[in-house]
């Protein structure tokens, strides 16, 4: 009999305990709640470059927050910042304003090019208004934890010295060597991708059977060419490696979207 009361009580606290973790899983809070709603801060910057500049010379001006809109949108990249404010003030004191209604750049940050037409100093202000997170339709992760919350205001300045005589263009690239040379390329050596294929190309030593075009003396002559025109290759003997020992650098050859692109 003793044991019989011992079964039933055991099964009456299991139950109980169901119960108990049940209710408690009901009173969790959400994942996608909290209370009171946060006010993010957020830290606003701007930039214009290059400083000094001449009148008629073109200004990349670049300004930005510290926040992504969300840190859930890391991966979906489909919600953005709106209203991002730039006044731009000549040196005469005259204002122009213009709002950007979406930031489409998934890092906060916005750009335009701006050429001035007088000399002095201008200045750029940068003001982000504010945004409640839930503000804009179909702009927003209904399943996110930012729900209710707010990123707070913020804003940012700079200026742009412009002077009369026109500031000489950026060194492209640094001259092609004329002695010994190693990989990497650095990009500062944007121009030496015209000498860094790895092909050995136009301007290569050949054997007699090669000449130009196909090579002879092969059943699939046709499916073995000479690569013609990229890069010119070395004219004595060429040391072959088939293991490298660093990456990175000015990328060799005409096989790329953008000349003397770097890794």
């Amino acid at each position: 009999m003793k044991i019989s009361k011992n079964k039933t009580a055991t099964i009456a606290i299991a139950i109980l305990l169901i119960f108990s973790i049940g209710a408690s899983m009901i009173l969790l809070p959400t994942a996608n709640a909290h209370s009171p709603p946060w006010q993010i801060s957020t830290h606003a910057y701007i930039t214009a470059s290059p400083n000094p500049i001449g009148v008629d010379q073109t200004a990349l001006v670049v300004f930005w927050l510290d926040k992504i809109y969300g840190p859930d949108i890391a991966l979906t990249n489909n919600w953005r910042f709106h209203n991002y404010i730039l006044t731009i003030t000549t040196p005469d004191g005259q204002n122009t304003t213009r709002t950007f209604d979406v930031v489409q750049d998934t890092t906060s940050v916005q750009t335009i090019s701006y050429i001035p037409e007088q000399v002095g100093t201008y200045t750029f202000t940068f003001n982000f208004p504010r945004q409640d997170y839930t503000q804009y339709a179909n702009a927003y992760n209904p399943a996110s934890v930012l729900v209710n919350d707010t990123f707070l205001p913020s804003s940012a300045s700079t200026t742009l010295t412009v002077q009369q005589e026109p500031v000489s263009s950026p060194i492209s690239s640094y001259p092609l060597p004329n002695n010994y040379w190693t990989r990497p390329i650095y990009g500062e050596n944007t121009d030496w991708w015209l000498i860094s294929s790895n092909w050995l190309g136009t301007g290569a030593p050949v054997l007699s059977s090669v000449g130009s075009g196909d090579i002879t003396g092969f059943p699939q002559q046709s499916a073995i060419n000479r690569y013609p025109g990229d890069a010119v290759g070395p004219q004595t003997a060429h040391v072959v490696w088939t293991t490298p020992i660093e990456s990175g650098g000015v990328v060799g050859g005409n096989g790329f979207p953008i000349s003397g692109n770097t890794l």
